[in-house]
C-alpha cells in the first residue's frame, strides 16, 4: 500500500492533474470538494478515456467531469486477497485503504502494490503454466 495519499481540488482541470502525476510518478490522485473531503478519484485511465481519446485539451476540462466516484474503499485489516478481488470485481487497479473506525485513508493500494507484494511472497522458481491462467480465470 502507498501511504503517501495525494490528493487535490474536485476543480483542478485535467492538466493540472496530469502534471501532478507525472511529477510524483504515480497513476492516480484522490480529489477533494472545497471541505477537504474526498469525493473521488482520477487515474491515468480516466485522463485517457475522458481527454485524450477525444483529442480535448486538459486544460479546459474540470477534474471533477473526469473521475471516478464513489471512491472504492477497503477496511485497513482486511486481506490481500480481499483487495484483489475487489480490484478484479470492480475492474479497478486502485483502491482507497480506509481506517473505518476513524473514518480515514490511510492509504491506496495500486495493481503495482500487488505485483511487488507476489514479488515478495511468490518463491523465486515458481513458474507460470497454462493451470495458474485457468484457476485465476475460471473461478
Amino acid at each position: 500500500m502507498s501511504k503517501n495519499i495525494v490528493s487535490m481540488s474536485s476543480r483542478s482541470n485535467a492538466l493540472e492533474v496530469a502534471k501532478k502525476m507525472l511529477e510524483r510518478k504515480i497513476s492516480s490522485i484522490l480529489l477533494t470538494d472545497e471541505t477537504d473531503k474526498i469525493v473521488g478519484i482520477i487515474t491515468e485511465r480516466d485522463l485517457l478515456r475522458e481527454t485524450c481519446s477525444k483529442n480535448l485539451s486538459g486544460q479546459g476540462i474540470e477534474a471533477i467531469s473526469v473521475m471516478s466516484t464513489p471512491l472504492l474503499t477497503i477496511d485497513k485489516n482486511s486481506s490481500i486477497e480481499d483487495a484483489a478481488k475487489l480490484m478484479v470485481e470492480y475492474r479497478v487497479r486502485h483502491i482507497a485503504v480506509e481506517d473505518k473506525e476513524n473514518k480515514e485513508l490511510v492509504g491506496v493500494i495500486t495493481t503495482s502494490d500487488l505485483a511487488l507484494y507476489l514479488r515478495k511472497h511468490i518463491p523465486k522458481n515458481y513458474r507460470v503454466t497454462p493451470m495458474l491462467f485457468e484457476a485465476l480465470y475460471c473461478e
